[in-house]
C-alpha cells in the first residue's frame, strides 16, 4: 500500500472529474460530543470505555465519508446499541485534501488519490484518522427535536462546542439513504493510530489559549 500521508491539494487541472467537495459522516451524538471534546475526528480507540458503536468501527483506523446520501444500515447501526441513542450526520470538507485513501464502490473497495484519481462511482471515501473537527462544516439531525435534544445535552459539559457549528434539521438525509449493505465484507487494513501526540498538543493548545491573557509570562 502507498504512503498513507495527506496534503493540501494545489493541481488545478481541467481533465479530470470533479471531486467531491465533502462527505458525510454518520455517527450518534454521543460520539459526536466526544469528538468535538477532544477536537478530532478519531476512531473507536481514542474513545476510551466512552465510545458507542457507529460507522467509526467498522474499518479500525480509518474514517467512512459516505458520497451524497449514506445508507441505511449505516445509520441505524450507529444508534443501535442504546435507545437514547441520536442519528447525526456530519458534513466534514474535502475540498482542500489530497493524498491515498480508500474508496467504495459497487464492486469493492480499492485504494486511490484523492482527487487526481476520482471518476464520481465513488460511494464513500475512507480516510486516515484523525482529522481535526474544524472540517466538519454542518451537523445535520433527523428532526427538531433530536437537534434542541443534543443541545441540551451539550450543555451538560464545559468542553463541547456544539454551539460553534452550524446545526440543521433536514430529515431527507436519514430517509433517503442509500440501498446497499455497510459496512462491506471486505475492506482496507486495520491501520494503527497514534492518537497521544495531537491529543496532548491539543490540550496544550487549549491551557495556553485559557492562560494567555491572565498575566505577562503566561502571554
Amino acid at each position: 500500500m502507498k504512503n498513507m500521508e495527506l496534503s493540501l491539494h494545489t493541481d488545478d487541472r481541467s481533465d479530470r472529474v470533479k471531486a467531491a467537495d465533502a462527505g458525510l459522516l454518520v455517527t450518534n451524538h454521543l460520539n459526536l460530543m466526544y469528538m468535538l471534546a477532544a477536537g478530532l475526528v478519531m476512531p473507536p480507540e481514542g474513545f476510551g470505555s466512552k465510545y458507542y458503536q457507529d460507522t467509526l468501527g467498522g474499518f479500525p483506523g480509518w474514517i467512512p465519508l459516505f458520497i451524497g446520501s449514506a445508507p441505511g444500515d449505516a445509520i441505524e447501526s450507529s444508534t443501535a446499541e442504546a435507545k437514547h441513542l441520536r442519528p447525526v450526520i456530519a458534513e466534514v470538507v474535502l475540498a482542500g485534501l489530497s493524498g491515498w485513501v480508500m474508496a467504495s464502490h459497487e464492486d469493492g473497495v480499492r485504494e486511490m488519490r484523492f482527487p487526481d484519481q476520482w471518476d464520481g462511482s465513488e460511494r464513500a471515501v475512507l480516510v486516515p484518522a484523525p482529522l481535526p473537527v474544524s472540517w466538519i462544516g454542518t451537523v445535520f439531525f433527523r428532526s427538531d427535536a433530536d437537534r434542541r435534544a443534543c443541545d441540551a445535552d451539550a450543555q451538560d459539559y464545559g468542553n463541547v462546542p456544539l454551539r460553534g457549528l452550524k446545526r440543521k434539521t433536514k430529515k431527507t438525509l436519514f430517509t433517503r439513504t442509500l440501498q446497499y449493505p455497510w459496512p462491506p465484507k471486505s475492506g482496507p487494513p486495520e491501520r494503527t493510530t497514534e492518537l497521544h501526540a495531537p491529543l496532548a498538543a491539543g490540550g496544550i493548545m487549549a491551557m495556553l489559549a485559557h492562560c494567555a491573557n491572565r498575566g505577562t509570562l503566561a502571554a
